[in-house]
């Protein structure tokens, strides 16, 4: 899957390190503007302005907000007239490249590199209409990423999921909490222990994927306390 130069918030907010609603204060306050962001039915953020915001709300108390400002207005100045915006916005610009201050430079830096791990996710996950109703699944499986996901978070450990699922490593664990991090579900399962907090899990069934579209997606079974009324 080709990089792609502009984001959703969540997206943004990952690679910045920040949170989603801080994403969206710092546009809303024009910390960036265009041609760092692109306005549509919803902003569409650069991978240059993730960084640049994450600059700006990290170095508050290091540097006046009208310095900031100001610095980024000059890093895009300086970076246009070098021709060099486009590879700039999606963060493909080389050591070589770069003429930004130094303190700004360690937030492109590492936004860089959350960058090429977002990337990595995005190509470790793939979506269709074809495969498990169009859920978010392991490229080139029929593993569900909220199962695997969501099972760690309820505390089994990798090696045990690798039991059911062998192809999984620690990077594939890391892409799918990172594109579930970047690619929040509407209408999200709540798990038992919201739904039934006086409920224990005891015991944890695996359901093996078969060829047949109908297959049913591997979950966890919660089983009620000894004398609970389970209901």
């Amino acid at each position: 899957m080709p990089s792609t130069t502009f984001l959703n918030s969540a997206e943004a907010a990952y690679i910045a390190g920040l949170s989603e609603a801080v994403i969206e204060r710092a546009v809303a306050n024009q910390v960036v503007s265009e041609p760092l962001i692109r306005q549509g039915a919803e902003w569409r953020i650069s991978r240059l302005a993730a960084a640049f915001i994450a600059f700006y709300c990290k170095t508050e108390q290091l540097s006046p907000q009208r310095r900031r400002k100001a610095m980024l207005a000059s890093s895009v100045a300086q970076i246009t007239a070098a021709g060099k915006l486009k590879r700039a916005l999606a963060l493909r610009l080389s050591s070589r490249d770069q003429t930004f201050d130094l303190v700004l430079a360690q937030y492109i830096n590492a936004a860089t590199t959350r960058s090429r791990r977002l990337d990595r996710a995005l190509r470790a996950i793939s979506i269709s209409d074809e495969v498990m109703w169009g859920m978010p699944v392991f490229s080139g499986t029929r593993v569900p990423v909220e199962t695997v996901v969501g099972s760690l978070e309820e505390g089994m450990p990798l090696a045990e999921l690798k039991e059911s699922y062998a192809f999984l490593t620690e990077d594939l664990v890391e892409s799918a909490q990172i594109y579930t991090q970047t690619h929040p579900t509407q209408e999200k399962a709540r798990r038992m222990s919201q739904t039934h907090p006086d409920w224990k899990i005891t015991s944890i069934t695996h359901v093996h994927l078969s060829e047949n579209e109908l297959a049913p997606v591997p979950r966890r079974v919660s089983v009620p306390k000894p004398g609970g009324d389970g209901n």
